[in-house]
């Protein structure tokens, strides 16, 4: 592998770790000081971007929880003949 290709794996791991919260990838691909920023986030180590992506995720999936029973509670019904 190409050293382009390795970077280019390490960055689509990470990439998809911090979207999915993947922690194993999180620890191989991130060091313990890692820092960023985006519009929606920032880190300021490995465990606080764990922690943050868990959140994130977490509330995601409380959205599409409530979005679904509202959906479910909104349908039409047929009506008795």
């Amino acid at each position: 592998m190409t050293d382009t290709a390795a970077r280019a794996a390490v960055l689509r791991d990470a990439m998809h770790a911090a979207v999915t919260g993947d922690e194993a990838v999180i620890e191989r691909v991130y060091t313990d000081d890692v820092s960023g920023w985006s519009p929606v986030m920032e880190v300021v180590s490995r465990d606080d971007l764990a922690a943050r992506v868990a959140l994130s995720s977490a509330a995601a999936t409380a959205r599409r929880a409530n979005r679904n029973s509202d959906t479910s509670r909104t349908r039409a019904t047929p009506s008795d003949p």
